[in-house]
């Protein structure tokens, strides 16, 4: 039997983890045209999934996760940021290789 590795490479976010990311937030869009609001539980949940996920990924990518933040028309959202170069972080340049919106009850 062969052994694989799973050692992602760097700067490379895994293709199943960009799923779990887009049917969460999908999730999450879902809900709020329901009127629900997301918990702070579930959020917190999501912030440890996506520290232990940067971690695991050996400098896979960095990431910028706000739970209160606002979207690209200045709606507040819950937004996430996926970097995979540390340099794309940089406040002036903000060049994110992902970016992931879900709005928020106020």
């Amino acid at each position: 039997m062969e052994e694989k590795t799973m050692m992602p490479i760097n700067n490379q976010i895994e293709p199943d983890f960009l799923e779990h990311i887009k049917s969460t937030f999908k999730r999450w869009r879902d809900l709020n045209t329901q009127g629900v609001t997301i918990g702070a539980r579930e959020l917190s949940n999501f912030a440890f999934t996506l520290k232990g996920a940067s971690m695991n990924s050996h400098l896979g990518f960095k990431y910028n996760f706000n739970p209160r933040g606002t979207d690209t028309d200045g709606n507040p959202a819950i937004t996430l940021k996926l970097y995979t170069k540390p340099e794309q972080m940089n406040p002036t340049a903000d060049r994110p290789v992902y970016e992931f919106a879900a709005p928020y009850m106020v």
